[in-house]
This record gives structure tokens, C-alpha cells and sequence, in this order.
């Protein structure tokens, strides 16, 4: 085999690793987002497990459930905003309404940035809960189908 021959040969390996390299990546963030949409449904029934078991209230936190130091796949703290109890000041909106009536519950996504509007570029890898769990997804096709 001459150089040129290896050359051509290294350039076909390297053309090859290019695309799939993206192409692995991609499948990873979506095995890990509905990984964490299966976790966020875990959640929401120990939620709402705790307002059977406390007469309706909701937790103030995940930390009262114990849950406090758990992390989504990219290594975040999940979200969660009791708006039955601190309002709908600091819920998510789709800039309408609020996505939710009772809390919020969201993982940041693998960009580890967020926003209550989740229009907004950092919340639109966020896996997140809207319409009292009707739906459980991420930000941007919750944002396409609305």
C-alpha cells in the first residue's frame, strides 16, 4: 500500500467519524431526555403522593421529599415551583399563562440554562411538565405544538 493509497484511506475514516459522531451525540441527548422525562414522571407521582398524604398541600421544595440532591443526566438540580403556594410569579409561561396550575416541574437540559419563558433560546432544550402533567417534554416541541 503506498502513502497516497493510506492517505485516501484515512480521509474516507475521518469523513465517516464526522458523520457519525454528531449523529451518536444527538441519540445520546435523546436517550438521556426521555430518560429524564421517565425520572420527572417519578417525580410528579411522589408529588403528588405527598399532597395525598398532606391533605392537599404540595412540598416546598423536592428537598422536603427527600429528593433534594437528585440530578438530571447532565449533572443539574431538577426545578420545582409549588405555585398553589408562592403564586405564579416565578412559574414557567409560554408568555400567555402559566404552564401549569398546581407546581412546576423541569429539568434544564443539557445546556444547563433556563428561563421561566420558555420561548426563550436557554429553555428550549428544557425538559419540562406542562398542562398539570398533560404533557411531559421538552420545552421546544411543547412550544411547536401550543
Amino acid at each position: 500500500m503506498t502513502i497516497v493509497e493510506v492517505f485516501i484511506v484515512l480521509l474516507i475514516i475521518a469523513a465517516l467519524a464526522a458523520i457519525a459522531i454528531p449523529a451518536y451525540v444527538d441519540f445520546k441527548n435523546k436517550a438521556r431526555s426521555a430518560g429524564t422525562a421517565s425520572e420527572l414522571r417519578s417525580i410528579e407521582k411522589i408529588i403528588y403522593a405527598f399532597s395525598i398524604d398532606n391533605g392537599g398541600s404540595y412540598p416546598t421544595g423536592l428537598d422536603q421529599l427527600n429528593l433534594g440532591a437528585t440530578k438530571d443526566p447532565w449533572g443539574n438540580d431538577y426545578g420545582y415551583y409549588n405555585i398553589i403556594r408562592n403564586g405564579t410569579g416565578g412559574a414557567r409561561t409560554d408568555h400567555v399563562q402559566t404552564l401549569n396550575s398546581d407546581f412546576d416541574l423541569y429539568c434544564v437540559g443539557a445546556n444547563g440554562q433556563t428561563d421561566e419563558y420558555i420561548g426563550d433560546p436557554r429553555a428550549q432544550d428544557d425538559i419540562l411538565r406542562a398542562g398539570d402533567g398533560g404533557f411531559m417534554g421538552m420545552g421546544n416541541a411543547y412550544m411547536a405544538a401550543d
